[in-house]
């Protein structure tokens, strides 16, 4: 079948189904960035058009707009154009999704690198408001990421009133706010030492800690745990996502996105509120299992369990430490 150029004419949906293969003819997991949004951005215009359910359509749109959101961040951590193409994704998905506080809350990461703190306050507040109201959990706020957001609100307002600090304390017409003026502005050194990265520790494949940790903390935790025979570390603070256990590790980009939503419960939220199925999924899992073997995990230490119509499991007695960004 003919790609369409024009969405001029609806799709039955087994037209809409054979667009789709044949946009996708090629493992979808090994697309880059750009490409992959492209392509996302194609199957959900014509979604709009096909004779497929609501509820499907609504999957399409947020499976895109996923995709945004993945690879501005991917530009963010990379600081493509200072952070300009990033900004651009983000901004592109809040248009289409209107209600998606994760993307908020990369913006104000960008605009505070970029040391635009009045830009980055009001992404940080829309990221908070919007938290409160947003429906679909993908796209919601982890309690740490609400509790960064406040610290940089914060701390953003400090640094825009520093640039009326010396004005405000020589007026002497209010002068019981001189007192807690200066209050607010001591924390300014403590504030600017603030956490880079978060990182989960999953005891038997369930959550038993979260912490915000700084780059320096983040080193230490992972040469203590480097030749420890009880942990597994994943890495998804760095640009090139990595596994390692006894000392070994290497590049685990493929499969880490699949590892991570398993841990942290958010396989429902990924796919609308549904339990993932199809060939695409369970090919996921086969590759994910075929990943861990290359890493010289054996079953014997970590086996992924999937059983038909069920959620797949983490089976484990090591612990697994999760480090990612705190602006992811």
């Amino acid at each position: 079948m003919k790609l369409p150029t024009a969405l001029k004419r609806r799709y039955t949906d087994i037209e809409f189904r054979e667009l789709v293969d044949e946009i996708y003819p090629e493992d979808e997991e090994e697309i880059e960035g750009n490409l992959k949004a492209s392509k996302a951005k194609q199957v959900f215009e014509i979604s709009i058009r096909a004779d497929i359910t609501p509820i499907e359509k609504n999957l399409w749109k947020t499976r895109y707009l996923q995709i945004i959101l993945d690879y501005g961040f991917q530009l963010k951590r990379n600081w493509i154009d200072a952070g300009q193409p990033a900004i651009q994704r983000f901004e592109q998905v809040i248009r289409l999704g209107r209600n998606v506080p994760i993307a908020n809350y990369r913006l104000g990461h960008i605009y505070f690198k970029q040391k635009n703190y009045h830009q980055a306050m009001i992404n940080f507040e829309m990221a908070l408001i919007n938290n409160q109201r947003c429906e679909k959990p993908v796209f919601r706020l982890d309690t740490f990421q609400e509790d960064v957001a406040k610290k940089f609100v914060a701390f953003c307002c400090l640094k825009n009133f520093e640039v009326y600090r010396e004005i405000s304390l020589e007026n002497k017409k209010y002068p019981e706010l001189d007192e807690q003026i200066e209050n607010y502005l001591y924390l300014e050194k403590d504030l600017e030492n603030l956490d880079l990265l978060v990182v989960r520790i999953y005891k038997e494949g369930r959550l038993d800690e979260t912490k915000l940790i700084n780059e320096d903390s983040y080193l230490d935790i992972k040469d203590e745990i480097e030749f420890d025979k009880s942990s597994i570390c994943l890495d998804g603070f760095q640009s090139q996502k990595y596994i390692s256990y006894l000392g070994k590790g290497d590049n685990f980009s493929g499969s880490f996105t699949l590892l991570k939503n398993m841990l942290t419960g958010r396989l429902i939220e990924e796919n609308d509120g549904e339990i993932p199925k199809g060939n695409t999924f369970n090919q996921q899992i086969r590759r994910l299992r075929l990943d861990l073997k290359s890493q010289r995990i054996s079953e014997t230490v970590l086996r992924i369990e999937k059983k038909p119509g069920e959620l797949p499991i983490i089976s484990t007695k090591l612990k697994i430490y999760l480090f990612t960004s705190i602006g992811e």
